[in-house]
């Protein structure tokens, strides 16, 4: 094989399915710390790969107890974002969940630490993924979005990436279905 087409390989199985729930109490939002990999040192909400076998809300619901101890129902999809780099080196196919239905003790886990509950007119915008400030507020103003942003390098807190293209839009609804072909880049882990 030659080196492009392993590169190029190389380049599409990095390429994941990834789920994010947005938990919403009164006026506020938990986020918590991210302890390692895209990301990481940034506040985010819980989510993380869609495994083999899983459906959408199986893989946020798992995510989002494994994360939080959270139990979490009643979601709604409000979102899909794919978020790329211009190197083309990784990927994400990123499905948005909202909900405002949960119960259980929040705990901190090994990948989401410092969990709290923020008002949602003072996000740490500046500790988030540079694309949350578009998308966020216009999904927690009750809105469906679906995005496109392109990063100039994958980005933590020590090394923030810089959005190089975006396209953002709102929606009526959002596409759930996730076919993986033999051709598609987005991988299910």
């Amino acid at each position: 094989m030659s080196d492009l087409k392993k590169k190029n390989k190389n380049m599409q199985s990095k390429k994941s399915i990834q789920t994010l729930c947005l938990i919403l109490k009164d006026s506020k939002i938990l986020l918590g710390r991210k302890t390692r990999k895209l990301g990481k040192g940034f506040w985010n909400g819980p989510g993380g790969k869609l495994e083999e076998g899983e459906n959408l809300q199986d893989s946020i619901m798992r995510e989002v107890k494994a994360e939080t101890g959270l139990n979490i129902k009643n979601l709604e999809q409000v979102g899909r974002v794919v978020v790329e780099f211009e190197d083309g080196s990784e990927g994400v196919l990123l499905h948005i969940f909202l909900t405002k239905d949960f119960d259980g003790e929040i705990t901190d886990s090994d990948e989401m630490t410092e969990l709290q509950w923020f008002n949602i007119e003072r996000l740490p915008l500046d500790n988030m993924w540079e694309d949350d400030e578009f998308w966020l507020p216009v999904v927690l103003e009750g809105k469906k979005i679906e995005g496109r942003f392109i990063f100039d390098h994958p980005s933590t807190l020590e090394n923030v990436g810089r959005i190089v293209s975006r396209e953002l839009r709102e929606v009526t609804g959002i596409q759930q279905e996730i076919k993986v072909e033999e051709k598609t880049p987005w991988k299910i882990k």
